[in-house]
């Protein structure tokens, strides 16, 4: 008798070996553009601020055009509440650095 691996193994093992070749060359990538091995944090925040970026405002195109389809302009209002709220984390994160710190103090009593 000989033994054969049932397809959703297979499916699986080739699933998991993309994956593993994705991560590689993702490391490899992010390896590269670090110049040295103590700027590396500040390289690959740089890196996920600039696909924050890009994310942020596809996801926001792609969440906002069915309430635009529907002319619901609440459901508008919300969409650019949360994308000023977190387009603040991702353009400005010194000043929210800022905001949350002087909150911070203001609930401490001001020490």
């Amino acid at each position: 008798m000989h033994y054969q691996a049932q397809p959703g193994a297979r499916r699986l093992r080739s699933v998991a070996a993309m994956g593993i070749v994705a991560v590689v060359a993702v490391s490899l990538i992010i390896a590269d553009s670090a110049s040295a091995t103590s700027d590396i944090g500040r390289n690959v925040g740089e890196e996920i601020a600039s696909w924050g970026k890009w994310l942020l405002f596809g996801v926001a195109g792609l969440v906002a055009l069915p309430a635009m389809a529907r002319r619901d302009m609440a459901g508008i209002l919300v969409i650019v509440a949360m994308v000023v709220v977190a387009g603040g984390f991702v353009f400005a994160p010194g000043a929210v650095e800022d905001t949350t710190v002087s909150l911070w103090k203001s609930f401490e009593g001001g020490k």
